[in-house]
């Protein structure tokens, strides 16, 4: 085992974070996998695709304001469990979504869509913010591919499990399967305790709702990180137009059967992503 941790760049003392991290850092991707190819099936099945590009606006605009509420968030908060929390929180909507898709109320699938990609959205970028609180700039320069490594690896196993609990259970279940990763990854960054925490919070008072806004929009226009997340929930929003628009009507057309459907769309992601692990 030594010899393994060697060849990968963990240095002793760091094994039980690195697994924590990169264990969180698969189950996210692996519950995006997973509820992606989803709500994909389910929006092109049941509400047809007719409705995608007014998914892809609400996807835009939602972003902005999950951006803006995050940046307003981290800065009022100092605690270990802020992003524990928070992903327990994606989890509950998810899992109160999947209650109301379950009772057969087929409307709320194009809000569903939207929550899983803002949720899928937002994690990416809470989980690297999580990553960069736990190591420091020369723990990251070895450990990140690692990080990046497994978030491949579970995203790629989400896809592929995808179409095994769509022919046992129904689609349906990838929305609660989603959530249910989303709290395994919030048992594993429980376990950072405060090396996770808030840094920049830690010692200050906590500002109220309107000023923790105002200093989000301040945190966000700051940090270069975030203006390209926020940047890039408009141009997502421009490029599932452009790319995947055409792709998924295609996709919805030559597969009208919901289980074929979803094993295409399912296959052709875990190709996509396959490639890019190993030329990556």
């Amino acid at each position: 085992m030594t010899g393994l941790t060697r060849a990968i760049a963990i240095r002793p003392g760091e094994g039980r974070l690195v697994a924590l991290v990169a264990g969180a850092f698969a189950a996210v991707e692996a519950g995006r996998g997973l509820g992606e190819v989803g709500v994909d099936t389910l929006v092109l099945s049941r509400s047809g695709a007719d409705i995608l590009p007014y998914l892809y606006i609400g996807l835009g605009s939602v972003g902005l304001v999950v951006t803006l509420s995050y940046g307003a968030a981290l800065t009022r908060s100092n605690s270990e469990r802020f992003f524990p929390a928070l992903l327990l929180a994606l989890a509950g909507v998810l899992a109160v979504e999947w209650l109301i898709a379950l009772s057969g109320f087929e409307a709320i699938f194009p809000l569903v869509w939207i929550s899983v990609y803002a949720a899928g959205l937002l994690l990416l970028t809470a989980m690297w913010t999580v990553s960069g609180f736990t190591f420091d700039a020369r723990q990251a320069k070895r450990l990140f591919p690692l990080l990046t490594s497994a978030a491949i690896v579970g995203s790629l196993a989400g896809f592929l499990s995808a179409i095994v609990v769509q022919r046992i259970i129904g689609a349906e279940f990838l929305i609660l399967a989603e959530a249910v990763l989303f709290v395994v990854a919030a048992g594993l960054l429980l376990g950072l305790g405060g090396r996770a925490r808030p840094r920049h919070a830690a010692g200050a008072a906590a500002p109220s709702v309107r000023t923790a806004l105002t200093s989000g929009a301040s945190y966000v226009a700051a940090s270069p990180l975030m203006r390209l997340v926020a940047v890039a929930y408009v141009l997502l929003a421009i490029l599932m137009f452009s790319l995947t628009f055409p792709f998924m009507s295609a996709m919805s057309e030559a597969f009208p059967d919901e289980s074929e459907l979803l094993t295409v769309l399912a296959l052709f992601s875990a190709a996509v992503t396959l490639v890019s692990f190993l030329t990556g």
